[in-house]
């Protein structure tokens, strides 16, 4: 049975499905809180779509991959989190989706030249399967902890997040460095544990 949201659970009991959500929104939630006290969100003397155009035009990301239409309507889907040695991190969101979205993450040095990071992530075909791959588009909730140059990504493989990927990336040397992967497969009776409760896995090696 694929790690898939086209395979849905056969049973389902209302209550459990309530309980499971209720967790998966706190999860969130504490996620929101800590970066509400770190992040800085860019100034908004232009337009949502102005600025979501001058940053395009600074970092030089694609349009065919993300787009240059802002994901919200008031919010150029731009945040920048600044480091304590001068540097920081700006994450693009590119789009949402049902439950989970994709980002771009650029490191802006103390003079303001970019690099795009790259990150190792894995696509799970199957259970119990998880085939590695290096993209700078980062599939997941993402979340930013400038304090510790460190990124978590909570990569769901249905919506209501019983199972998938926890992700943890350290920045170090300009570079994205995976340094925590967790994974739990799909269930027919979905049951919630906190990501950072799911079975820690060794990383495949990149053929």
């Amino acid at each position: 049975m694929a790690n898939s949201p086209a395979s849905p659970p056969k049973r389902r009991s209302s209550r459990a499905f309530a309980i499971i959500l209720s967790l998966g929104l706190l999860w969130l939630a504490g996620c929101n809180t800590t970066q509400a006290t770190k992040k800085t969100t860019l100034a908004a003397k232009h337009s949502p779509a102005e600025q979501r155009q001058a940053w395009q035009q600074r970092l030089g990301w694609s349009t065919k991959r993300c787009p240059l239409q802002p994901p919200y309507a008031r919010d150029a889907g731009i945040t920048a989190y600044p480091f304590s040695d001068g540097r920081s991190l700006v994450e693009v969101t590119c789009t949402l989706g049902a439950y989970q979205g994709d980002s771009l993450l650029y490191l802006l040095d103390g003079n303001g030249k970019a690099r795009a990071l790259r990150f190792r992530q894995f696509h799970s075909p199957d259970k119990g399967q998880l085939l590695p791959y290096t993209d700078a588009l980062l599939t997941g909730i993402v979340q930013v902890m400038p304090e510790r140059r460190s990124i978590k990504v909570w990569r769901k493989y249905r919506g209501i997040g019983d199972c998938g990927q926890l992700l943890r990336y350290r920045v170090r040397h300009a570079q994205a460095e995976l340094i925590e992967l967790r994974a739990k497969d799909c269930a027919d009776e979905p049951a919630f544990t906190q990501p950072e409760q799911w079975p820690r896995v060794k990383p495949p090696m990149t053929h």
